[in-house]
């Protein structure tokens, strides 16, 4: 699930509908990190991501990501 707030705080998501056949997730690299604020172990991942997201109220945008790096916490 991938979740976005715009800047006048609008939640968007990509588990709120299904995704077109086109949409994708994919990481290209993984690498320890540091700790989150509440102590757990967390992930870099550089990432491709083409999906969908949606508000509450169905508005949709399209999100493109070419070479993104985010941070995911694991146990």
């Amino acid at each position: 699930m991938i979740q976005w707030t715009d800047k006048d705080g609008k939640v968007y998501r990509s588990d709120k509908n299904d995704q077109r056949s086109q949409s994708r997730f994919e990481v290209l690299d993984s690498e320890g990190y540091d700790k989150n604020e509440r102590g757990e172990n967390t992930r870099k991942l550089r990432i491709e991501a083409v999906a969908t997201l949606w508000a509450e109220d169905g508005q949709s945008i399209e999100l493109t990501l070419d070479d993104a790096s985010i941070a995911v916490s694991h146990p």
